[in-house]
């Protein structure tokens, strides 16, 4: 829509009221993976303040815009608590909802796979499928297995709450509580929770399996990852935070108290886990700052690597007790490609890949999927999974009969391996490889 007029009127209890008028621009702009395999179109609101109060607004107002995400599934008017009449009139909704079917993509291709893939795919079989409404908004697709009383459990987040499954894929506990669309298992003031955010939220939240909010950060300039990360001893988990906007990285111990902070010459730090230096020590953390960043267990940044990258991972590939940081470059710029560093910033291999794998906010995964060994896999939102040996070498692929997938991770099995997990539009599904190897029962993460 071109740019209309607004005007509005502020009050709050004990406050003095305020007034505020200027422009507002309706954009659409690309949103989490939809059912066609492409990302789905969400309308924004573009809020620029010109007038505040009768004198004119700060340039800072004037020129930057204020976005929102607008839900236009709601009957109510739009935004209501900051601007009542934008989005309520029956011609400006209509007009939006006419722009949104407009840039609807067409049906992405179906993936054509070479007789090898398919024989590798083949490998790979469902073990359960567990149905559940499809999201309709990027904070309902949270998706992590915690251990409790000794059984893995699948916490998987909707609409209206958080459902906790069994490794069988049987519903237990229906917790309601608003969803988020990153989650993850800690051990966490001595219990095992799940750790809990949006992008770009203010806050970081810690609940137990019933729901009860166990911790939660002070307001934060907007939150990009979230990880646990080992504190070394048996002491548990900590949580290492990377921040938006040049904001930095943050890392709180197991109780909840600020360790180290991170804000000098850090960009958008897109992506953070955990990265171990020695066995049973406390471990550092890798960040995807553009560069890679990797920062040891008191905060003090000890390599800047210059590959332009937008995930990363730490994985122990050779059983050493050290980690290795794994790096994706999520952008056609980047190459896909795939890389492993050691401590020192040395690059042991790098190999290209393909697919969407950006769309994914954590799509590297690491697991005991065929055998004893660590392999690496790398999941896109068109449910195409690409595993990679230790040395970078392609070990296959397996390519999802749903053709999409919205979240990953893994579960152990009873062979001594990993699992695949995956969340799509239709529910929660469970895979795994046919012809494992015996395996040690250690497992890759």
């Amino acid at each position: 829509n071109a740019d209309k007029s607004f005007s509005e009127r502020m009050e709050a209890p004990g406050e003095p009221d305020s007034s505020a008028s200027g422009k507002y621009t309706v954009v659409l702009q690309d949103g989490f993976p939809g059912q066609n395999g492409r990302s789905q179109t969400v309308p924004m609101l573009e809020l620029r303040v010109e007038i505040y109060n009768g004198k004119p607004a700060p340039m800072e107002a004037r020129q930057y815009a204020r976005r929102f995400m607008i839900d236009m599934s709601s009957p109510e008017p739009v935004l209501s608590d900051l601007l009542e009449e934008v989005l309520c009139r029956p011609a400006d909704r209509a007009r939006v909802v006419a722009k949104l079917k407009a840039a609807e993509p067409p049906p992405a291709p179906k993936l054509k796979l070479s007789k090898a893939d398919q024989a590798s795919t083949a490998r790979w079989s469902l073990v359960w499928k567990h149905s559940i409404a499809a999201p309709e908004r990027l904070n309902e697709i949270g998706l992590a297995v915690s251990r409790l009383e000794g059984a893995d459990v699948v916490f998987v987040d909707t609409a209206k709450a958080r459902v906790l499954l069994d490794a069988n894929g049987n519903q237990g506990l229906s917790v309601p509580l608003d969803s988020a669309s990153e989650t993850f298992p800690v051990n966490f003031l001595g219990q095992e929770a799940i750790g809990e955010y949006n992008v770009w939220d203010s806050t970081v939240r810690v609940r137990l399996a019933s729901g009860r909010l166990l911790w939660k950060t002070t307001e934060l300039p907007g939150v990009d990852c979230a990880s646990a990360v080992d504190m070394g001893g048996g002491q548990g988990q900590g949580i290492a935070i990377s921040l938006n906007g040049g904001a930095g990285a943050l890392m709180y111990d197991t109780r909840g108290k600020l360790l180290w902070e991170l804000n000098k010459n850090m960009g958008n730090d897109w992506c953070i886990d955990e990265l171990h230096f020695a066995t049973g020590a406390p471990a550092g953390v890798v960040i995807a700052d553009n560069d890679i960043v990797l920062v040891d267990a008191k905060g003090a940044v000890i390599k800047r690597i210059e590959e332009e990258t937008g995930a990363v991972r730490g994985v122990d590939l050779d059983s050493d007790g050290r980690d290795e940081a794994i790096t994706l470059g999520t952008t056609v710029s980047s190459g896909l490609r795939l890389s492993a560093f050691d401590l020192s910033g040395k690059k042991l291999w790098s190999a290209h890949t393909k697919g969407e794998t950006a769309s994914l906010k954590k799509p590297i995964l690491a697991g005991h999927f065929f055998d004893k060994t660590v392999t690496l896999a790398l999941v896109d939102e068109g449910g195409f999974v690409q595993f990679y040996d230790s040395k970078g070498n392609g070990a296959g692929v397996f390519l999802m009969p749903e053709g999409e997938a919205l979240a990953a991770c893994t579960i152990g099995n009873a062979k001594g391996g990993d699992d695949l997990l995956i969340r799509t539009h239709s529910g929660v599904s469970r895979y795994t490889c046919t012809d494992f190897q015996a395996a040690e029962t250690k497992r890759g993460g």
